[in-house]
């Protein structure tokens, strides 16, 4: 995204010229993909495609998977004068689609070339019979500069498609860079709770500056409580002051609070502590609505007032503190089980085959299978379903264990570390749904169920509370050891090995 910022604003801020949109061509709009099907470059219902001399923007269809986006975040599909073609889009159904090997004639404005999709989903061609894609783009970076009129929002010419808007705020990011001077990827600049074209287009407001009018509230909140965000004397921070709590009184009538009360809301925080420092709302006492009072947030939790989920962990700050975990550590959230929504498996165990990356249901898996266990994967589909019921996997359930479905394993190996990944004594996620993740998500879903691994480390079935440490049973030590053969000494040697370094690990967590 970076990288993506500082290249879109180096082309705005010292091109001689703003590069203009070009649509696709009305009847040359098809790509084809042996696995995605017919590429629609034209579809209807949807943001156009427009190609610059530096990107190619909106969405294209795929017959059998879908939408796919050409600039989605912290990727995008580029373009340059030459009509060299590079950068990724996103699909939803299918991952990032490399365009590396695309270009487009800068005289005829006609594609070539292949985009490389991931896995099995094949590559995209635009040349064949009955395939074409063409546009009406030809590099302008050369043809003279245009003119606007600082301080006002600049005009495209009719006959071209709008500019891009990065940021969704209503301002194409022409207009951010060349005229407003706001941030082209942040929708509210100067964080006062408008948006930058709200500013711009409806209240006449400085989107770069929080407080246009230097009266002591914010244009947001004055827009909020019905005050005129272009009028300092609506608020002034001057004159009496009955209840000294840093607000006047004709700025406390004006926004609603109580002159005659230090904190009118009961929240714990003075009422121009609330306006001018944390900028949460004097009449509110939880202004996110997250359960905890704006002054236990500042106060006592030093979480965010104006935020429900400071940590960005998915639980309310409310919630965290009331269950006993950190509301600022993201990670503990991970931790916290979620209740498992499938209907408990009739038939037990529900899973049996070991999965990976690449394994597709009705095809022979990648990994050998345990003795009497079909080598025909039948299970991806099912384990995509019950990863989605708790929360970790949000694409289709397509029966192929592609780059998604292993995101969602490892987030939900990482979730039950102690059951799943400290039998190993693995230190991260492996993406592979093998014997301990089998054994664990059987439990889960009320199968009982027994393993024991390479290492001879046995766990057992029935210890259902996800908080619980798996039990450790020592290897068996024969009484006569010169009896073994030497593959049977390396292999005790190598249980003993894992079982000792499991064992320290436990101490060391108890022992702090």
């Amino acid at each position: 995204m970076k990288l993506q910022k500082i290249l879109l604003l180096a082309a705005l801020v010292f091109s001689g010229n703003v590069a203009f949109a070009a649509p696709i061509d009305a009847t040359d709009h098809w790509a084809w993909g042996e696995v995605l099907g017919w590429v629609n470059w034209l579809p209807a219902n949807t943001t156009a495609i427009d190609v610059t001399d530096t990107n190619i923007t909106g969405q294209i269809w795929s017959q059998n998977h879908g939408w796919i986006n050409l600039q989605p975040t912290n990727a995008g599909v580029t373009n340059t004068c030459s009509g060299d073609v590079s950068g990724y889009a996103w699909g939803e159904k299918v991952g990032y689609i490399n365009f590396d090997g695309v270009s487009i004639d800068p005289s005829t404005g006609i594609f070539s070339g292949t985009a490389a999709a991931p896995g099995g989903y094949g590559d995209i061609v635009f040349t064949g019979t009955n395939i074409a894609v063409k546009t009406d783009w030809r590099c302008t970076s050369n043809s003279g500069g245009s003119t606007t009129r600082v301080g006002s929002r600049s005009s495209s010419p009719s006959n071209t498609s709008p500019a891009q808007d990065s940021d969704n705020d209503g301002l194409t990011d022409e207009e951010e860079i060349n005229d407003t001077g706001t941030d082209p990827f942040d929708p509210d600049t100067d964080d006062d709770g408008l948006e930058d074209g709200e500013e711009v287009d409806e209240h006449d407001t400085d989107p770069t500056d929080p407080d246009t009018d230097g009266g002591g509230i914010n244009d947001g909140q004055e827009v909020n409580q019905g005050t005129d965000p272009l009028d300092d004397d609506n608020e002034t921070l001057t004159g009496p002051d009955s209840d000294n709590d840093g607000l006047s009184d004709a700025a406390e009538i004006a926004i609603g609070s109580d002159p005659n009360d230090p904190d009118s809301d009961n929240d714990g925080l003075d009422d121009g502590a609330e306006v001018m420092q944390y900028g949460t709302d004097p009449t509110d006492k939880d202004t996110d609505n997250d359960g905890l009072t704006d002054g236990d947030e500042a106060n006592s939790h030093r979480t965010d007032p104006n935020d429900p989920d400071t940590d960005d962990g998915g639980i309310k700050d409310g919630q965290e503190v009331s269950q006993g975990t950190d509301p600022l550590d993201k990670g503990n959230e991970e931790r916290v089980v979620r209740l498992v929504t499938t209907t408990p498996a009739t038939e037990c165990p529900y899973f049996t085959q070991h999965m990976r990356v690449g394994d597709r249901d009705g095809q022979i898996g990648s990994s050998a299978q345990e003795v009497g266990v079909p080598p025909t994967i039948n299970e991806v589909a099912k384990l995509q379903q019950v990863l989605k019921d708790q929360g970790h996997y949000d694409g289709p359930v397509t029966g192929y264990f592609g780059p998604l479905t292993k995101v969602a394993v490892n987030s939900w190996q990482v979730q039950h570390r102690p059951q799943v990944l400290d039998p190993w004594n693995l230190s991260g996620p492996t993406g592979w749904f093998y014997k301990s993740s089998e054994r664990w998500m059987n439990e889960l879903l009320n199968c009982p169920d027994s393993v024991t691994l390479d290492t001879g480390l046995f766990l057992p079935a029935g210890t259902n509370a996800v908080s619980s440490s798996n039990t450790l049973v020592p290897p068996t030590i024969p009484a006569d050891l010169d009896s073994l053969s030497e593959g049977e000494r390396s292999t005790l040697m190598a249980t003993l090995r894992t079982f000792i370094q499991v064992l320290q690990k436990r101490l060391a967590e108890l022992t702090g």
